[in-house]
C-alpha cells in the first residue's frame, strides 16, 4: 500500500507534458502505428483545434490496440471518437481527435 501511495505522490509532482502541435502528434501517431504494423494507408489526419483529428478503417482488435499504445506510452489522449460498423466482419470505421499534454479539451478522469 505504501508502494502505491510513494507513486501517487511522485505522479502529483510530475510536471505537465506540454501539448504538441498537430505535425507532432501526427509524427507520433505514424511512429506508434509502425511499430505495431497498423497500416495508415487509407486514413486521413489533419489538425483540429488543437489536436489531430484521424479517420479511417481498420480491424477493431488493431484499432484498440493503436488507442491503448497512443495513450499509454504517447500520452495522446482521444478528446472525441466515433467508431461505426464497417463493410466487413470485424472491421470498423473510425473518426477521432487526439490531444497532448494539458490542454483545455482533455477530458478530467
Amino acid at each position: 500500500m505504501d508502494l502505491m501511495a510513494d507513486e501517487a505522490e511522485h505522479l502529483r509532482h510530475k510536471p505537465p507534458l506540454a501539448p504538441l502541435s498537430s505535425a507532432e502528434l501526427e509524427a507520433r501517431v505514424r511512429e506508434a502505428a509502425s511499430g505495431l504494423q497498423f497500416p495508415l494507408d487509407g486514413w486521413s489526419m489533419s489538425a483540429q483545434g488543437a489536436g489531430l483529428g484521424m479517420s479511417g478503417a481498420a480491424d477493431f482488435d488493431h484499432w484498440l490496440r493503436l488507442a491503448g499504445v497512443l495513450e499509454s506510452r504517447y500520452h495522446l489522449t482521444l478528446t472525441q471518437l466515433q467508431v461505426r460498423m464497417g463493410a466487413e466482419p470485424g472491421r470498423v470505421v473510425v473518426q477521432a481527435q487526439l490531444v497532448s499534454g494539458q490542454d483545455d479539451n482533455r477530458p478530467e478522469l
